[in-house]
């Protein structure tokens, strides 16, 4: 009887070592689909799993590890809540999974206390990159900065990393860092029209206008900063000194925003530069109609007036320029050669001893004077 006992012990504990084996072997082959992205079979066999052993908080682990992997990131978190609920002790990637996820579905606050506890465990890159974009988005930019560019020297080509560093860069002043980046950004997701509009804004600020406009150019026609991009392409033009592109530009604007001031004023002063005075005139007509009072509009209206040779209304209209604004020294230089073509030689003069006092190296003033010496002049 004793000996009966005995072997029924030995058996019992051989039954349950081949069970403890086998468990362990299905685990290990759930573990070796998730490795291998047969997320299907991982599924099945720890579904299996689960209804045998549901008191195993691994199994739930590893089943909201496969939804992670698949993407479904809702699916990882319930499977990750059960598996902390019955016990489950994570590591640091546990919860830096659990905080990509709830990063994934706008839970961040949840987090940002996931990502934490991960790093605190061990900082890896990946979750510190999520904590640096969810501080960056916090306005926290001091804080984020350290986080995103050692995340960036783990994943150089990371979109995301590049782009909430370009914009935590520029919220702290460093202006050619943050267009380098997202101009990197950019590069490599040429179909997000926000991220080439928020590069094109930045190229713009450090003066590397040429690559700005032809982001601004690049943004198709549905996208909803569409106006604006082509606004900013105009100025971007402008600056370059290209005033053939301004002028088709900032026409394609016009017609979209006919009552812009500003860009109407843009489009007058490049079609001056590009010889289309009448055009020029065209532009601002509404402006001046309407009342708008920018003496800009007056100088613009002048100038073109001045270049058809209009000298007498050139003058009228210049003199308003100059009386709104008579610290600009261009806008007395202007009235002056309009008062020139009319022959008022004397008034001329006023006008370019006032811009010399304010620019003595004025190079056309000092010329303007060699041509019409004080002793020469015949009213």
């Amino acid at each position: 009887m004793q000996r009966t006992i005995v072997l029924l012990m030995v058996m019992s504990a051989i039954v349950a070592a081949c069970a403890s084996n086998s468990y362990e072997l299905r685990v290990n082959e759930a573990r070796n689909h998730i490795i291998g992205n047969r997320f299907d079979n991982a599924e099945s066999l720890l579904n299996n799993l689960i209804d045998r052993y549901p008191r195993k908080p691994e199994l739930h682990y590893l089943l909201g590890d496969q939804n992670y992997r698949r993407g479904d990131f809702n699916s990882c978190l319930v499977h990750f809540d059960r598996a902390e609920r019955m016990g489950y002790e994570g590591g640091y990637s546990f919860y830096a999974e659990k905080g990509i996820s709830l990063y994934r579905i706008g839970s961040m606050k949840e987090a940002e206390t996931a990502l934490r506890r991960s790093i605190a465990m061990n900082p890896s890159p990946e979750a510190g990159k999520y904590l640096g974009i969810i501080l960056s988005r916090q306005g926290n930019n001091t804080a984020a900065l350290p986080y995103l560019q050692t995340a960036l020297e783990s994943f150089p080509d990371d979109v995301d990393i590049l782009a909430s560093l370009g914009r935590t860069l520029s919220h702290t002043g460093n202006t050619a860092e943050a267009a380098a980046m997202l101009k990197r950004a950019s590069d490599a997701n040429p179909g997000n029209a926000g991220l080439a509009f928020d590069a094109a804004n930045m190229l713009m600020l450090s003066e590397r206008f040429d690559e700005a406009f032809d982001l601004y150019k690049s943004i198709p026609n549905n996208a909803p900063m569409k106006d604006e991009s082509l606004y900013n392409a105009g100025n971007a033009a402008l600056h370059m000194g290209d005033y053939s592109a301004a002028v088709r530009v900032l026409k394609d604007y016009a017609v979209i925003n006919p009552d812009d001031t500003e860009a109407l004023i843009n489009l007058a002063s490049a079609m001056i530069k590009t010889g289309e005075f009448v055009e020029a005139i065209d532009a601002l007509a509404p402006l001046a109609r309407n009342n708008i009072q920018d003496v800009r509009i007056s100088y613009n209206l002048g100038l073109a007036y001045l270049n058809l040779k209009a000298y007498a209304q050139a003058a009228d209209i210049l003199a308003d320029a100059v009386e709104g604004y008579p610290e600009d020294p261009e806008f007395r230089y202007a009235l002056a050669l309009a008062l020139t073509g009319t022959g008022n030689i004397s008034s001329a003069r006023k006008q370019m001893d006032a811009v010399l006092r304010s620019d003595p190296t004025h190079t056309n003033a000092l010329k303007w004077m060699k041509q019409y010496p004080e002793t020469t002049v015949r009213e």
